[in-house]
């Protein structure tokens, strides 16, 4: 993280399955007009390079990890599950780093532990506003 006009900017990688683009994209640009840097698919993605690692490298410098929970994002087989796993293997626990936002409000018990073993943010409203404020409040501790 660095300091910028006595705002701190901070990292964050936001996770989320092809299918929730629209809502993913719309949080993207909230989170990047409170100052942060965002790592958000194609646009961190130079057409050439390689993605696994610069996507395992940005999670590793990452100040939060955002993870959009969706039927889609956790099905078996999906990119995301391994963003998860790189996520983990940084962060044993998750809380105070990851933040879940059960977009459709799942059950609990249908997504994987480690997601559930932090509190889950759940959309009420305009989830470009209640992720960016409750990364605020993540990234302010």
């Amino acid at each position: 993280m660095t300091q910028c006009d006595s705002h701190t900017v901070h990292k964050i990688f936001l996770c989320h399955a092809s299918e929730d683009k629209p809502v993913a994209e719309r949080i993207q640009l909230a989170l990047a007009s409170a100052g942060h840097t965002v790592f958000y698919d194609e646009q961190s993605l130079p057409p050439g390079g390689d993605f696994h690692d610069r996507i395992h490298q940005a999670i590793l410098d990452c100040d939060l990890f955002i993870f959009l929970v969706s039927s889609s994002s956790i099905a078996p087989g999906k990119f995301t599950l391994t963003e998860l796993k790189f996520a983990r293997e940084r962060w044993p626990s998750p809380v105070g780093r990851v933040l879940s936002v059960n977009l459709h409000n799942l059950p609990a018990w249908e997504l994987p532990a480690y997601l559930s073993a932090a509190t889950l943010l759940s959309v009420a409203g305009s989830p470009a506003s209640e992720v960016r404020a409750a990364a605020e409040n993540l990234l302010a501790r």
